[in-house]
């Protein structure tokens, strides 16, 4: 019989598109002394340490309130785990594979790249798993039926709220009883800003916040820094996984891969950068075009109430450029500040302008 299981997988999706010209490659900077714990093989190394990932997810759970534990969880198998997908002749591959002494199973998954479909990819790995387990024989095999718990730290903000942390679960919307069976653990390492505000105040951190704020952190933090945060209730758990991730104590082929994951995230940092800064050039020049235009038809409807000739204006005004919408907003707008003559309306004004040919 397979046993509940955890599953530990660090991915990146490769989604995005690159301008011509545009080169993936970036000079790789040796780590002076911790690499990134965001990275596939820097968090797999991490986690390749019983104690190490026992910690983690025991104080993930306790943050969470998931269960209440009375005793450590103890990882008691692990391995490579793969969730065949129909239709590719590939499988989703979750990298590490545990069971724990409940029984239950966990799914923990770093994204370093945002993925527009990562909550529903998340959510299709946690079904499999759930889907995918075997039983003893016997008419009551479904009291074998273990939990999920699918994990995942996502570095990046997905917006939603203020909250860096998410736990869903199935609840029905009118009583809002639960069923047990699959659960979803966010944590966006974007939002822990207010985790290093506690450190800087001197506030006491759970053991949880201190792992979140290590595995965000990691590349960034000194020696003098670690001796420090130990001193003030930094978990022992974490100075072993900082151990972990020091770069010169890797083998030559896991420091080669984790230089290509550095470069590649480099470049997609880079070109979301480039892409950000065009959109907002893209929306200045609009909401310059939308001014003018705006400026143009407040110009027309006083002419127009005025019965004024509108001939000369609207020849100034490009074929086909302004939309009935706006020509709408502007009118209210108008209307609302001063007052229009008996007999004139927005319909005729509307009719004005499309016999010209300026509207959309």
């Amino acid at each position: 019989m397979r046993q509940n299981a955890i599953f530990i997988g660090v991915s990146r999706e490769e989604h995005l598109f690159l301008e011509p010209g545009v080169s993936l490659v970036r000079r790789f900077e040796k780590p002076t002394s911790f690499v990134r714990a965001t990275t596939d093989t820097a968090f797999k190394i991490m986690m390749s340490d019983n104690r190490i990932a026992t910690a983690l997810i025991n104080e993930i759970f306790r943050d969470m309130k998931v269960v209440d534990i009375a005793t450590p969880i103890q990882i008691i198998s692990k391995g490579e785990t793969r969730i065949p997908l129909q239709g590719k002749r590939s499988n989703a591959i979750l990298d590490y594979h545990a069971i724990i002494d409940n029984r239950d199973h966990v799914i923990i998954e770093m994204q370093i790249i945002r993925h527009n479909n990562f909550d529903k990819r998340a959510l299709f790995y946690a079904a499999s798993t759930f889907a995918n387990q075997e039983f003893e024989g016997g008419s009551e095999w479904h009291s074998q039926i273990k939990n999920v718990y699918a994990i995942q730290f996502v570095d990046y903000s997905t917006l939603r709220d203020s909250s860096f942390r998410k736990y869903y679960r199935m609840t029905d919307k009118f009583s809002e009883q639960e069923i047990e069976g699959i659960c979803l653990i966010q944590i966006e390492l974007e939002g822990i800003k207010e985790i290093a505000a506690k450190i800087q105040r001197g506030e006491a951190l759970t053991a949880a916040e201190w792992w979140y704020y290590m595995i965000e952190n990691s590349e960034k933090l000194t020696e003098n820094e670690i001796q420090k945060y130990q001193n003030i209730g930094m978990p022992e758990e974490i100075t072993e996984a900082l151990d972990k991730l020091k770069f010169s104590g890797w083998n030559r082929d896991d420091q080669q891969v984790y230089e290509g994951e550095i470069q590649e995230v480099a470049a997609y940092d880079e070109e979301l950068k480039r892409q950000k800064e065009e959109g907002l050039q893209e929306g200045l020049q609009e909401g310059i075009q939308k001014g003018l235009q705006w400026g143009q038809i407040n110009g027309l409807i006083e002419r127009f109430l005025d019965h004024e000739s509108l001939q000369k204006s609207l020849g100034r005004i490009e074929q086909n450029s302004i939309s009935r919408d706006l020509v709408e907003q502007v009118w209210r707008d108008f209307v609302q500040n001063q007052p229009v003559p008996d007999g004139e309306n927005l319909e005729d004004f509307v009719q004005t302008l499309q016999n010209a040919g300026i509207l959309q």
